[in-house]
């Protein structure tokens, strides 16, 4: 089980996210999860859909952001996101 710790400002003054990764690991995606808050703003611009979590008897919200892995309509590594279908 995971050990959560709070944030100390003195501890963990110099964890960084690393922006290039984070990029990166969404332009291979096809599909993101999105949480209810987000699903009337993502409906403008992405298809929605809602499917089962195969492991749980949850469900999941995700945005279809391509149509197969890597090809990813809105986002790419040299401009980032896109707010609108091209």
């Amino acid at each position: 089980m995971a050990d959560y710790q709070r944030l100390d400002p003195a501890k963990h003054s110099d964890f960084r996210i690393d922006e290039e990764q984070r990029t990166a690991l969404f332009a291979e995606r096809h599909m993101v999860n999105i949480e209810l808050k987000e699903v009337v703003q993502a409906a403008a611009d992405f298809p929605l859909f809602i499917s089962k979590i195969s492991d749980s008897s949850q469900w999941a919200v995700s945005a279809l952001c391509g149509l197969a892995p890597p090809r990813m309509f809105f986002f790419t590594i040299i401009s980032g996101w896109r707010n609108t279908r091209r």
